[in-house]
């Protein structure tokens, strides 16, 4: 959460990140995601060593002998966790490397002291990570100006944080650099994730219109660096500053689908709220007029019998 600090009072303002999510990139989540369900059903399932494909006994009856179905039904409702568990891992790796990599753009600046042993880390992904960010940043002459800044648009309200910035050299790759340059002030984005999204593209280019809003100064590129989890290699894309427009204005785009939309969420929520509240006063009156009846009729009752109390008691007199 990013907040405005006025006088008396902290408002909130819209996160990049969050802004970007608001573009569905379900289609190929969902795959991977019953995949995932998929691959921990056939992990946890005893398999018979007896069946043999192309008998007459189905898998069920084999599986029967091995596994009740209370719990096979347990293994397949705890499947569902699967894709949740897999991006809170990968979520996980992305924050250790992250913080590598401050720590050691931090050394590299003469804020503080790092230790760079890559020993040092005990999850081999994580390490695969910083290996692949190094031989980046060896490949083309990397010189950092900051990392880890907040940025904030006072024109559209918004903030984040950039992973870093800096000077940056041509490589000898045609398809990353087609040309050859030098010096370029270039902002960088760190992704630890399977694939590189296109939403990576609006995320830069609205921390890159914040960073030259606020200092006036011109960045020649974005380079957003997807770090090998398994290979230790990277896999760059090279954003040069004429396709900044058309990115920043998605990502304007987005902001206001972002801010419309969550404005309906709220304006639901207050008339779910009034529903719930309105409903809840219903209740209590219905409940406070039947208890006046009840109350009404008791009286009425005790008033009746001591009306034929009384006449009886005139009568035998």
């Amino acid at each position: 959460m990013y907040y405005r600090v006025e006088p008396s009072v902290l408002v909130p303002v819209s996160g990049v990140t969050s802004v970007v999510h608001i573009i569905d990139k379900s289609g190929p989540l969902v795959g991977w995601s019953a995949k995932k369900v998929a691959e921990r059903i056939l992990e946890e399932t005893p398999i018979a060593e007896r069946f043999v494909e192309g008998t007459t006994k189905s898998l069920g009856w084999y599986l029967q002998q091995h596994i009740t179905l209370e719990e096979f039904t347990r293994i397949c409702m705890d499947a569902k966790l699967a894709p949740r568990e897999h991006l809170e891992e990968a979520g996980d790796i992305g924050h250790q490397a992250h913080k590598w990599l401050e720590g050691y753009i931090q050394r590299e600046l003469g804020i503080k002291q790092f230790h760079l042993a890559l020993i040092s880390i005990q999850d081999e992904k994580v390490q695969s990570c910083c290996k692949a960010s190094l031989d980046w940043m060896g490949k083309h002459n990397v010189r950092w100006l900051k990392t880890e800044r907040i940025v904030y648009s006072k024109s559209f309200g918004y903030a984040g944080t950039l992973d870093g910035l800096a000077l940056v050299d041509s490589c000898n790759d045609r398809l990353c650099c087609p040309v050859t340059f030098k010096d370029r002030r270039s902002l960088i984005d760190w992704k630890s994730s399977n694939y590189l999204y296109p939403e990576y593209l609006l995320q830069t280019a609205a921390y890159q219109y914040a960073e030259e809003e606020e200092f006036g100064i011109t960045i020649d590129d974005r380079w957003i660096i997807r770090l090998g989890k398994e290979d230790g290699k990277f896999e760059s894309w090279h954003i040069e500053k004429e396709c900044f427009t058309q990115d920043f204005e998605a990502f304007i785009h987005a902001l206001q689908l972002y801010r419309t939309f969550n404005a309906i969420i709220d304006r639901m929520g207050t008339r779910r709220d009034y529903i719930k509240a309105e409903t809840k006063r219903i209740k209590q009156e219905q409940k406070a007029e039947e208890k006046a009846a009840k109350e009404a009729a008791k009286a009425a009752l005790a008033e009746t019998k001591k009306k034929i109390k009384k006449r009886k008691k005139d009568e035998s007199k």
